[in-house]
């Protein structure tokens, strides 16, 4: 009976963690400008458009399969009849070209409902449905259409949500036209994101005379005007002078590093941005001696092991940005993104073994 019991709560375990990381899941962008349907002298209905959602993976890869883009409208009823609004009559087009109109592709809905998107939308979920307006009344709504990949994928498009007025007619709302460059989706750079690094260090003090190569491998993000780091290091040190006993002179280490940065200046567009400023930081890592082959028959040696303490200041550029996947839809960040590239420059002291050195370290890190 436990058995049973442990085997049922061991499943609901795996299926929330399932759950949690099955399906993309939409992430909400806001119009540059306010969009209301195109002019109509006798339009029995007004739209507007609301909140534009895109699914992470059209961010991070593009379009693509089991992508997909969702709309909130707002519609308000003129006519003297209730009027119904289904999902299955919207449709999205997505127009290359004025003068090539055998190249417009559609979007068909996937899903749609009265109110605002819902929470924690799965594609799976999705249902096309439908409301009615009453004379004079205004209701939101809101519908999925799904993507998929075709030749051109990254070619920005005009791209337009039509539906049905009472008549028939069909009402069209411009969310997207690469001709007017005022109209742009934007939404929040990433918080967070990962990044490798290499170092190198030179210290000069007596008691330890070393220079040093080292990998890093860690998380980037931002909180307000502040960017950290954190991460693992892996390390080669070479002590040409010094008193750390290492019959080669050598030592690996593997450690914890962690860093903050204040960038207070910068130029550029935010597709290639430069941002200058101030960071420090430090390391807390153990260093082992690596020893001679040992002959054979003998014991070997005990190993060498130090605890060391680093900690560094300097001058930081950071140079380009991580920006949206290109797809047919005008992404762009409304704040500062990750940094593609940052190059460190700066002065940085050791502890470890009742020794002290300081010297200067160079690094060069990419993010993605």
């Amino acid at each position: 009976m436990n058995h049973l019991r442990c085997n049922r709560s061991t499943l609901a375990l795996v299926s929330v963690f399932v759950a949690l990381g099955c399906g993309p899941s939409f992430r909400a962008v806001h119009l540059s400008q306010p969009v209301s349907m195109s002019p109509m002298s006798d339009a029995t209905i007004s739209v507007e458009a609301g909140r534009v959602f895109v699914t992470d993976n059209i961010i991070d890869s593009g379009m693509g399969e089991d992508t997909a883009i969702g709309v909130e409208i707002g519609v308000t009823n003129g006519g003297r009849e209730p009027y119904v609004l289904s999902a299955a009559t919207l449709a999205c087009l997505m127009e290359l070209s004025a003068d090539r109109p055998g190249e417009t592709l559609a979007l068909t809905p996937a899903g749609g409902g009265d109110g605002p998107l819902p929470d924690h939308l799965g594609l799976e979920d999705l249902k096309l449905g439908s409301t009615t307006i009453s004379p004079g009344e205004s209701r939101h709504y809101w519908v999925v259409f799904r993507g998929y990949r075709y030749d051109g994928s990254d070619i920005p498009r005009k791209v337009t949500v039509s539906l049905p007025d009472a008549r028939g007619r069909r009402v069209q709302l411009v969310i997207a036209d690469p001709a007017r460059g005022t109209l742009r989706w934007e939404m929040k750079p990433p918080a967070s994101g990962l990044v490798y690094g290499f170092q190198n260090t030179a210290l000069f003090a007596p008691g330890l005379t070393a220079t040093g190569m080292a990998g890093s491998l860690g998380f980037v993000g931002r909180a307000g005007p502040i960017w950290w780091d954190a991460g693992l290091t892996s390390r080669i040190l070479v002590e040409p002078q010094g008193r750390l006993d290492s019959p080669t002179s050598t030592f690996t280490g593997s450690g914890v590093n962690a860093h903050a940065a204040w960038l207070f200046t910068g130029w550029g567009a935010w597709q290639d941005p430069r941002r200058v400023g101030l960071f420090g930081g430090g390391e807390a890592q153990a260093l082992l001696a690596i020893m001679h082959p040992t002959p054979a028959g003998e014991m070997p040696p005990k190993p060498i092991l130090y605890g060391a303490l680093s900690l560094e200041a300097g001058l930081e550029l950071d140079i380009g940005a991580l920006r949206p996947a290109a797809s047919p839809f005008p992404i762009s960040w409304d704040g500062p993104a990750l940094p593609r590239w940052s190059i460190r420059v700066g002065y940085t002291h050791w502890f470890t073994h009742g020794l002290n050195s300081g010297g200067y370290m160079t690094s060069l890190r990419l993010a993605w």
